[in-house]
């Protein structure tokens, strides 16, 4: 129930790709308006996405789950 790392050091154009490794289903939300969203990720499953700048998300199913993107 928790993003690992919670802050993500990447540069722009970098490919990230978050694994949902828990027992629920989670989803990747940007916290800026909720500019974003990768949707539902399946348990055991994948998202991958380019940076395109710094930015704070959260799942918007937990939002007690939060991280961050800072750019290199």
């Amino acid at each position: 129930m928790q993003f690992v790392p919670a802050t993500l050091a990447a540069g722009i154009g970098d490919t990230v790709v978050v694994v949902n490794q828990d027992m629920l289903v989670h989803n990747v939300t940007e916290a800026r308006g909720t500019a974003w969203t990768s949707g539902p990720i399946p348990v055991q499953d994948s998202v991958t996405f380019v940076v395109e700048r710094p930015m704070s998300y959260f799942c918007s199913l937990h939002p007690s789950m939060t991280g961050e993107i800072v750019t290199k």
